[in-house]
Order: C-alpha cells, then structure tokens, then sequence
C-alpha cells in the first residue's frame, strides 16, 4: 500500500518481520528512550503468528510501525505498539498505521492504551476513537461501523 500523507514524501506501508528488527528495534529506543520494549520483545511480536505488524517506509528507511495483538475468542484486537520518528510526525502516519493494522486484525474492536500524559498521540488518534479516553483509564477503544 503506497500513500502520500499530508506534508510528506511518499510512503509505504508494508508487513514488518523478524528482518526488521535492527531498524523498528532503534526506532522503539528512539521514540520510547528508557520505556523501549527490550530487543526479545521486539523480536517475539515480530515473530508471533497471532500478531499483525506493519512498517512505514520513505526512500527505503523505517519511519514508523505498528504492532497488534489480535485476541480471537474476544473478537478483539489490541495495539500493542504504535511509533513514528520523531521528523516524521504530524503528517498522517500514525493514522496509516493504524488504519492498515485494523484492517489486518479483522475484527470488531480495536483497543490502544496510552499514557494520560501523551497528549499528541491523543490528538493524533483521537478522530477514530469512538470513547474518549478519562484520567483513570487511558484505554480507548476504537470501534468499527456494524457490518
């Protein structure tokens, strides 16, 4: 899938696999700085087969990515990591993330937890989200049209 979000280059979002470690590994320390999942963490949701993950890509280089957890019996899906460069925010990734992991979760629900204090990616998410995350639960729950 190839988009070209508002104020950037083209991009293109594609499945990321255990390949990807290396650069989706330096963009997690790079977005998250001490709160980074470890290497093994990134690696397993790279390689575990009820995880859908997805990369965004300029001029061949990882900018973003997404990690999702899909939870069948719950008919859930849950978004495990969601990241872009820091150079490369406020230009629609994070939306294209996020709409491409949906779509692969294939289910009903889609749940993201931030932190109170992540203002921007409250923002930047917050047009899909049909419940408003409060100060005692920064879980928002993205739900889908009924089929």
């Amino acid at each position: 899938m190839i988009d070209k979000p508002a104020g950037g280059g083209q991009t293109e979002i594609l499945p990321a696999t255990w390949r990807d470690l290396r650069s989706l590994l330096e963009l997690e320390r790079l977005c998250f700085g001490r709160d980074a999942w470890p290497w093994v963490d990134v690696l397993a949701s790279l390689s575990f087969p009820e995880t859908v993950r997805f990369k965004a890509v300029r001029e061949e280089k990882a900018v973003g990515f997404v990690i999702g957890d899909l939870r069948r019996p719950e008919n859930l899906g849950w978004i495990a990591s969601i990241a872009v460069h820091p150079a490369h925010r406020r230009q629609g990734l994070a939306r294209l993330l996020l709409a491409r992991c949906e779509e692969a979760l294939g289910v009903r629900y889609v749940r993201l937890t931030l932190r109170p204090s992540n203002t921007s990616a409250y923002a930047s998410i917050s047009p899909a989200a049909t419940g408003r995350p409060t100060a005692s639960s920064a879980t928002t729950e993205m739900g889908k049209a009924p089929s």
